[in-house]
């Protein structure tokens, strides 16, 4: 039989280990916890995806105060912030008369959220929830919307690091939140970078038409636009200066990196190639076509399915 040591509780590396440990196990369970508590409540709100107080169920004490104080009332006015969680119900009165009272749509107990606020912003939280947060109605509807919003860019925040998160904390919101939206944006992207069709007519531009076409592009964007179609550079070489091709190439490698360590996602690669494919497309004598229109259209949202 192996033999192990026993953990010291005031051993600081000991409670270290016992949290790493515990971390890796967490993630080993996503099956199981998942549908304890991402599962979406039953009632009269149509979620879809994700829910904001789902993914805070899941968080220890220390991310969820992270993400209440350093996210939620930084993005959102206090008084706004219970509309994450509550909804307006439209009750008909005698006559035409409607009132509206306010329901949660989770099993909010009380002081689940507040806890977290300082001691000012706990007086403001009281108040709004006693006013039964009638500065704003909001319905079932208004919510699954708000929601939405305030999922994806909490993800997106987290993951650009705006504010510091525990590993587990990032790769919940990573793999519940943005591995379902960037797969669909990775397929466009993928589909695009294998389109050097798009960029034929920078062949025929004159040398002084590209450089003014850069013009319209910063050079960062312009190297997320040509990672993973570095072919893209040969074409635009004649309206660059010598310093400025090597600048680029440079900013290309940087930004490859920067996205293999997960610092920012498939999407700002997938804008910034569109950005690049618009721009070539309004050179003189450009003609793309109905196709590339299609490939490059913005309308197909895949965050629209949160």
């Amino acid at each position: 039989m192996a033999q192990t040591a026993s953990l010291d509780p005031e051993s600081p590396a000991s409670l270290l280990d016992l949290m790493r440990a515990n971390d890796a196990l967490f993630l080993l369970m996503k099956a199981g916890y998942r549908k304890a508590f991402l599962a979406n409540p039953k009632g009269d709100v149509p979620f879809s995806g994700p829910t904001l107080y789902g993914l805070l169920s899941l968080m220890d004490d220390v991310d969820k105060s992270i993400i209440i104080q350093n996210f939620l009332v930084t993005h959102y006015q206090l008084e706004n912030i219970p509309l994450l969680f509550y909804y307006h119900a439209a009750l008909q009165k005698s006559g035409d008369e409607t009132v509206y009272r306010l329901r949660p749509a989770f099993p909010v107990v009380q002081g689940e959220i507040e806890e977290f606020l300082s001691d000012k912003l706990k007086q403001e939280w009281a108040y709004c929830m006693a006013n039964g947060c009638m500065h704003r109605v909001s319905t079932a509807e208004n919510l699954v919307a708000l929601n939405a919003e305030a999922v994806l860019k909490l993800a997106r925040d987290a993951v650009e690091r705006k504010f510091i998160l525990s590993a587990k904390a990032l790769a919940i919101l990573k793999e519940e939140v943005l591995a379902p939206i960037d797969a669909v944006y990775q397929r466009e992207f993928d589909e695009l970078a294998k389109r050097m069709d798009l960029f034929e007519p920078l062949k025929k531009a004159t040398p002084r038409f590209i450089t003014d076409m850069l013009a319209g592009i910063e050079t960062r964007e312009l190297a997320m636009a040509c990672v993973g179609s570095e072919d893209i550079l040969v074409l635009l070489d004649r309206g660059m200066s010598q310093g400025r091709r090597a600048d680029i190439r440079a900013e290309v490698a940087v930004e490859k990196k920067r996205f293999e360590r997960g610092e920012f996602s498939v999407q700002k690669l997938l804008d910034a190639k569109r950005r690049l494919i618009a721009l070539v497309r309004n050179l003189p004598g450009a003609e793309m076509g109905a196709e590339m229109e299609a490939d490059t259209d913005p309308e197909k949202d895949p965050e629209a399915a949160i």
